[in-house]
């Protein structure tokens, strides 16, 4: 019995020490700063499919598609750049922390604008907003207020 399980171990730690093989550097590889656009898009596009998918299905709008166009690349290249690519590790952990950072500054810079956009408040009254926008308008009213003034006649 012992004799097997060393048996099964010498065979494993074999398989474990097989040779792999690198992809070679393709002919159209994609350049590592078009790949870092590329995959910072294909990471908003996967964002938008989890939110809208059932939006997108209805209009036929195939994401991938669209950046294969937008980057005038095609699947076969863009399979073999990441194949390429995440064969050397570091190199490509370093390429998602610029994809984070990326990400990162844009998630700030659009949640900036929406704040902006909302005047600093995401739940400012109507009231308050068109008073707000009245101001910007140099007190034109978008629309008249109400007269308070009771008439006489109304009330006999």
């Amino acid at each position: 019995m012992n004799k097997n399980i060393w048996i099964v171990l010498i065979f494993l730690i074999g398989l474990g020490c097989q040779h792999i093989e690198r992809p070679k550097m393709p002919e159209n590889l994609i350049p590592r700063d078009k790949m870092i656009n590329i995959l910072t898009d294909l990471y908003i596009n996967n964002a938008a499919r989890s939110v809208n998918v059932r939006v997108l299905r209805n209009n036929g709008i195939v994401l991938d598609s669209l950046l294969y166009v937008k980057y005038d690349i095609d699947s076969l290249q863009f399979t073999r750049s990441n194949a390429y690519y995440t064969s050397d590790l570091d190199n490509y952990n370093s390429m998602f922390e610029e994809i984070e950072q990326r990400l990162v500054a844009m998630k700030s810079r659009y949640d900036s604008l929406a704040k902006d956009r909302s005047g600093g408040s995401t739940n400012m009254d109507s009231v308050v907003r068109a008073q707000r926008i009245n101001q910007q308008r140099g007190g034109r009213q978008l629309v008249e207020p109400a007269s308070t003034k009771v008439d006489q006649d109304s009330l006999e």
